[in-house]
């Protein structure tokens, strides 16, 4: 069985590393872009019966077991700490966005949530998750949750976290949720029994 820990790290944004697999996208001209890329569509950038996709800021702890967490499961997702409504998760992003005066941004996170509360009717506390660390396997169901994925990325944008939940909800996919709670909401994200995650540009 062959096991692939990777990330995609934009050069000058995270310190290089050699400890994962490194896969640098240059098919776009949004760097951010590739990155997303080279994260949702895993059975296209990664050879691999199982993969584990890390954002480079995200550390694994020694003794991670990818085949031990990922079970008889496809997929696994550490689930967000705070909320569990993709509605909200879009609310915050909005908000974000509008404070760094990115306002084509923020239309497009308005149409994106309105096509998902108004057409698709998805429901609101269907979950979110974070997704800085994912393990997939490389079957067939899940290359269809990938290529979902990426075509709702491709029409409203990067932010795939507010995506992630539709493309679950539609592909009738339960990811094995990972529950980390410890002492507090701040601690679960950065710091827990699986991973540690530092900020961006941040030298170990």
């Amino acid at each position: 069985m062959k096991i692939v820990i990777y990330t995609s790290i934009t050069p000058g944004y995270d310190p290089p590393r050699d400890d994962v697999v490194n896969i640098v996208n240059d098919d776009f001209h949004d760097p951010a872009r590739g990155v997303r890329a080279v994260k949702i569509l895993s059975h296209r950038y990664v050879r691999a019966d199982i993969s584990v996709w890390i954002d480079g800021n995200v550390h694994l702890k020694a003794g991670f077991d990818p085949v031990e967490v990922l079970g008889n499961s496809d997929i696994v997702l550490v689930k967000h700490p705070v909320r569990d409504c993709l509605y909200k998760e879009a609310a915050a992003a909005h908000r974000l966005l509008r404070l760094k005066g990115h306002t084509e941004e923020c239309e497009r996170i308005k149409e994106q949530i309105a096509y998902y509360r108004d057409v698709l009717k998805i429901p609101p506390h269907c979950g979110v998750w974070f997704g800085g660390f994912i393990i997939r396997r490389h079957n067939h169901r899940i290359e269809q949750f990938n290529n979902t994925w990426w075509a709702e990325a491709t029409r409203f944008g990067y932010r795939d976290q507010i995506s992630l939940p539709v493309v679950l909800f539609r592909n009738h996919l339960e990811p094995y949720d990972l529950v980390i709670k410890l002492r507090t909401i701040d601690e679960s994200i950065r710091d827990n029994w699986l991973f540690s995650r530092e900020k961006h540009g941040r030298m170990r």
